[in-house]
């Protein structure tokens, strides 16, 4: 096998443009499927950098009105910690936009308000400072102290003696306590929060948020919890569907047709705070990713199958020349296959090279969004792992039929002069056609694909959102985040608005909550008078 590595190396030095061209191809096949994978660990396969994740559950509302899994009541919430015997502790947390004002700027930052306890029972420690007490969480606007997540504490300077030091919240001041680790965002794939805060800080952070948390009809909060040891999640599921009809019994009007359902954490972190349907989006687009970049592939072992095919018809001398000193087919099946796979091997670590580069650029595409999209798609050991046997089958798959189509050539024929085109030149014309037609098809089916996915996304740019765009801008102020209270944060924006709408320069102006067909809203049930509920 040595010798033949060897052997295998010193061909590739010797047909310089072969090996060039060919490198290049499976580069690009495997760099574009290593990319993909990256993205499909990082959302569905590297697991959460916590404790014991197989004792963790996520806790959902379920409402027989409203479709899927939804987040729980902050009441209901303290309700399922207090009465339950299947979790060893629970903890909640809720998306917060917050105001950090430097200077005589302020800037939008996102966070999470946060039980006190959400690091102990995620078993997440600090790379600086500490985390959260429990009774930091138990007086309201009594501990405003915070843990900056480590891409912002990063942004910010990246202070190692940051712990103690001051940062300016919705203009109010809040002690900075710990710093995360770098491989700790959240729970949730796809979103790093800024900073934690307790939620027993929920006024300081979301002025005029009260709703939120003294009302059972609002379901606000993301509930997690910690299996005991011997639990099973349907049991913990079955005390909890006992507890929610209980509250169900106890509240008729907010409970009503309410229950739990019981999901492991690692199959919920696709989930996150943008809804329900999350999960099923990010394997859809997974998969969809994965068939393009594995056409990509296929494209490139057929370009380099006939690459190899091509050089063999100057090798036919050489393969007839060692049959006759007594080599035998399978010998010479075996050395042209290790040249293959080294060519692709080679390949591979050049596609995981490319990786590296293509799995931030991917990510830079992404379109902005109101609550920033973070993924870290860059190779881990399960890449690189994948990386190698798609080099490895890869290889295999381009090599193996000109490795057997130069094996089965006449031994007689090959030893002649200027004969390199003459044995099985008609098998071999007839594979390469076949190879050259099946990239022609794969290519087309990609083309296809592209063309009816671009046309789908032009359709959707070109639907009538029910009102004119031309001309339209929006702006988002909202004065509480930096430190207005309510009555004089109104009356800012109301000067704001007075003032654009006497400018000449503008036709209108007028507040509105929501933006038009943008993220957030409020969901109601409406029973229609008459009908059953």
């Amino acid at each position: 096998m040595i010798a033949d590595l060897r052997f295998a190396v010193r061909m590739l030095i010797k047909y310089p443009a072969f090996s060039i061209v060919a490198f290049l191809a499976i580069v690009l096949g495997i760099g574009a499927n290593t990319t993909v994978f990256g993205i499909v660990n990082t959302l569905l396969l590297r697991p959460l950098p916590v404790g014991h994740s197989d004792q963790l559950v996520k806790v959902f509302t379920t409402d027989n009105h409203i479709k899927g899994n939804q987040p729980t009541s902050y009441l209901n919430f303290q309700d399922f910690e207090k009465q339950n015997t299947a979790f060893t502790s629970m903890a909640a947390y809720t998306f917060a936009g917050m105001g950090m004002t430097r200077g005589s700027d302020t800037v939008n930052i996102t966070g999470l308000l946060v039980s006190g306890n959400y690091f102990d029972l995620l078993q997440v420690r600090p790379i600086l400072g500490r985390a959260f007490l429990p009774e930091e969480d138990s007086t309201p606007n009594g501990h405003p102290v915070v843990v900056l997540g480590y891409r912002f504490w990063k942004k910010i300077g990246g202070d190692p003696a940051i712990v103690g030091s001051t940062v300016t919240l919705n203009g109010r001041a809040f002690t900075v306590i710990g710093v995360a680790p770098a491989s700790f965002t959240g729970v949730d794939v796809g979103f790093a929060p800024d900073m934690w805060v307790p939620i027993s800080m929920h006024q300081w952070v979301r002025p005029a948020g009260d709703f939120w948390f003294e009302q059972r009809r609002a379901l606000l909060m993301n509930i997690i919890g910690r299996l005991k040891p011997g639990v099973t999640i349907s049991e913990a599921q079955a005390q909890m569907k006992t507890i929610a009809r209980q509250l169900e019994q106890a509240y008729p009007d907010v409970n009503r047709e309410r229950s739990i359902a019981l999901m492991s954490l690692e199959a919920a972190k696709t989930q996150g705070i943008g809804g329900p349907d999350n999960e099923n989006i990010a394997r859809n687009v997974s998969l969809l990713l994965l068939i393009a970049a594995g056409s990509i592939l296929l494209i490139a072992c057929a370009n380099v199958a006939n690459l190899l095919l091509a050089r063999a018809t100057t090798r036919q001398r050489e393969m007839a020349v060692r049959l006759a000193l007594g080599a035998g087919r399978s010998r010479i099946v075996r050395q042209l296959l290790t040249e293959s796979i080294l060519l692709a091997v080679l390949g591979g670590a050049g596609g995981v090279l490319l990786a590296y580069c293509l799995g931030d650029v991917l990510i830079a595409l992404l379109p902005p969004t109101p609550v920033p999209i973070v993924l870290n798609p860059q190779p881990d050991w399960r890449v690189l792992l994948f990386a190698f046997v798609v080099a490895v089958l890869s290889g295999v798959v381009f090599g193996l039929a000109p490795a057997l189509q130069t094996a089965r050539w006449n031994l007689t024929q090959g030893l002649r002069e200027r004969v390199s085109t003459a044995g099985g030149a008609i098998n071999r014309f007839n594979l390469r056609n076949l190879l050259v037609v099946a990239q022609i098809a794969v290519s087309l089916l990609l083309l296809i694909g592209s063309g009816l996915f671009l046309k789908s996304f032009y359709k959707a740019q070109a639907i009538d959102p029910g009102f004119r765009t031309e001309n339209l801008d929006i702006i988002t102020i909202d004065p509480l985040l930096a430190g207005y209270d309510k009555k004089r944060g109104v009356e800012l924006v109301r000067t704001i608005v007075d003032q654009l709408k006497n400018d000449p320069r503008v036709l209108g102006a007028d507040l509105n909550q929501f933006v038009p067909l943008g993220f957030g809203g409020e969901a109601r049930t409406i029973v229609v008078d008459g009908r059953d509920a």
